[in-house]
């Protein structure tokens, strides 16, 4: 089992830039899914590897109330894919819970390997 608590992910709106024609990673999600990765080593993560089916539980503390789930959800998981599992196709159930903090806003990732 796999227990993480990430600063809050950056908008899926901030996720991705087109450069002639095609969309990239940009800056804002390139910074953040290095920060993930330090956060996940220093908090002892194993990768769980493919093939093995996870479960994953997201619990995010908003500062504010704005924001939807499914896309902060979703680049959360694009952050962790090749740091806490393997692929995204290894996700067999995924919750994410939406709780206000303003003084500790903070994203908590449960991911355990499917029974």
């Amino acid at each position: 089992m796999i227990r993480l608590t990430l600063p809050v992910c950056p908008s899926a709106n901030d996720w991705h830039r087109v450069v002639n024609g095609r969309p990239i990673l940009s800056k804002v999600a390139r910074e953040y899914t290095e920060k993930a990765t330090t956060l996940a080593q220093m908090q002892r993560c194993q990768k769980i590897a493919s093939p093995r089916d996870i479960d994953v539980e997201i619990v995010w503390y908003r500062a504010r109330k704005s924001g939807d789930v499914d896309k902060r959800g979703a680049v959360l998981l694009d952050a962790l894919q090749g740091i806490a599992y393997d692929d995204d196709s290894q996700i067999r159930s995924y919750l994410i819970v939406r709780e206000e903090d303003k003084d500790d806003p903070r994203m908590e990732v449960t991911i355990m390997e499917a029974a």
